[in-house]
């Protein structure tokens, strides 16, 4: 991408400090927005941009300043340039920083593949045309995304990628909703259409009377989406080593061998196989793949440069937060066609949503279903359900009631594009629990 080439044609024109590491952070795309509202284009816009953040460290201090990157090499470097001057103005006004641990020995990636080219106009022609007589709402993101790292030792890391999203909903009535993605490198217009067929489908069954439920445990079926809300729940503070080694992880009662999972259960973060780059903004870089739980029972941990400076063992190049940004779970053997068969009489769960701790020492999760959860009788929905909410313990979900993981992992994409496009994803299946607690 280009700010790619300018930031690695610059750079390394910018005088720095004797003694002192420079070094910069870029993340950048170049994306097209459409946005759909009763399946008809309502609104489209492109934005391509490129956010830079610049860390001068010197005599055990740093300081760090983030700008925007134009299309001028020249302004761009004279932008670098007044960045190192205010940036060595405020170093020795700073205290040293006791946990501060910088890249050393790590070998340089440039992984720039040609980047796919897709049509923005086929994507909105299938979606418009597919959607006629449906409710469809939705933004579609696509282009280039790209991220970059370099500093003044020598040390570069470059990474880019195309990402197509369709993240859309068809509406039925009321707060009955079918919601679903598409996601991939390229438009995956066979995707979209199966999709839809699915939705089409069952959309009447939304106009039903709803099933009332009581307070109480059921049969239930969570969908990938559905699934990934409560593992992303969970995954806010589980795998973090800084809040294991505080006792403030969900998952310390596993970690204490008081808890257990299944042995199904195998998480790992795999960079590899998710859609953002393999190093991370203070160009560490990540393994391909790290064994969080291996059959149910822990493996290790995610680990920023901060906190392995502070406890003494090696980073896995995570970011602050210690979060997983790739996550995935093994499949199990429940294949799609049979999963109503199995589910026979119960819940089956399209979203989660208003996800929290009821109890962060049990794992216990809470929050509200959403959209199309479905009644299903002898294999077959015959109702919507109204919102309800769950209550239950990840050790229960994931454990004792865990009766089957689907054979099919699907990719979900976060779709925030806050400020920038998100590069997280998680590849999960879905999951058939004996007894789901709803408690009202």
């Amino acid at each position: 991408m280009r700010a790619i080439e300018q930031l690695f044609s610059g750079f390394p024109q910018v005088e720095v400090p004797s003694g002192a590491r420079f070094s910069a952070h870029l993340k950048c795309e170049q994306t097209d927005f459409v946005r759909f509202n009763q399946g008809l284009v309502r609104q489209s816009g492109h934005v391509d941009q490129a956010e830079c953040t610049f860390t001068l460290i010197q005599d055990g201090r740093q300081a760090s300043m983030t700008i925007n990157l134009g299309d001028d090499p020249a302004e761009n470097l004279a932008r670098m340039r007044q960045v190192v001057a205010q940036l060595a103005g405020i170093l020795p006004e700073l205290a040293e920083d006791p946990h501060l641990l910088l890249p050393e020995g790590v070998q340089s990636s440039i992984d720039l593949p040609d980047l796919a080219s897709d049509s923005l106009a086929q994507a909105v022609e299938d979606i418009a045309q597919s959607a006629q007589g449906l409710d469809l709402v939705g933004i579609l993101a696509q282009g280039p995304i790209g991220a970059a790292y370099i500093d003044s030792t020598g040390l570069q890391h470059a990474w880019q990628r195309s990402l197509s999203l369709l993240d859309y909903s068809v509406y039925a009535t009321g707060d009955k909703a079918f919601k679903k993605q598409v996601a991939g490198p390229v438009w995956d217009g066979v995707n979209f259409h199966s999709q839809l067929n699915e939705i089409r489908e069952r959309l009447p069954i939304l106009f039903q009377p709803p099933k009332v439920l009581t307070p109480g445990t059921y049969r239930a079926w969570l969908t990938p989406a559905a699934l990934g809300r409560i593992l992303g729940m969970a995954s806010m503070d589980a795998f973090s080593y800084r809040a294991q080694q505080r006792r403030q992880s969900g998952l310390q009662r596993l970690l204490d061998g008081v808890g257990t999972l299944d042995s199904r259960i195998s998480l790992s973060e795999d960079v590899a196989g998710g859609t953002g780059p393999g190093f991370s903004e203070a160009g560490f870089a990540k393994p391909a793949k790290t064994a969080l739980l291996a059959n149910g029972k822990h493996a290790s941990a995610l680990v920023n440069p901060r906190t392995a400076r502070e406890y003494g063992v090696p980073t896995t190049g995570s970011g602050q937060y210690e979060q997983p940004t790739s996550l995935s779970l093994a499949p199990g053997d429940l294949s799609k066609a049979e999963v109503l068969h199995n589910l026979d009489t119960g819940l089956w769960v399209d979203h989660l949503w208003y996800l929290n701790y009821s109890d962060r020492d049990a794992c216990r999760i809470t929050g509200m279903t959403r959209f199309a959860t479905l009644w299903v009788e002898n294999g077959v929905p015959v109702a919507p359900v109204n919102v309800m909410r769950f209550d239950d313990t990840l050790e229960r979900m994931m454990g004792s009631e865990l009766e089957a993981l689907g054979s099919e992992a699907e990719l979900c994409v976060n779709a925030n594009s806050w400020g920038q496009r998100s590069t997280e994803s998680a590849r999960l299946a879905g999951a058939l629990i004996r007894n789901w607690a709803l408690t009202l």
